[in-house]
């Protein structure tokens, strides 16, 4: 399964231009950025679902087990 990674806030305070927008993480709730070229890949189907940075490692690291 692929899960785009959303930067989070907190590492990136500031977006790198103005297509990104912030977003709650649908897993913990964090504060992340989302991109123009993640809504590009999740309306074209190339990416399914997106998460913070944290979480996608997390998830990513479990289907591995």
């Amino acid at each position: 399964m692929r899960i785009a990674c959303m930067p989070l806030v907190t590492n990136i305070p500031k977006p790198r231009d103005r297509g990104w927008v912030m977003k709650k993480c649908p897993v913990c709730g964090c504060d992340c950025w989302e991109s123009n070229t993640l809504r590009n890949s999740l309306r074209s189907g190339v990416v399914k679902e997106a998460a913070c940075t944290e979480c996608a490692l997390k998830a990513m690291g479990q289907s591995h087990d």
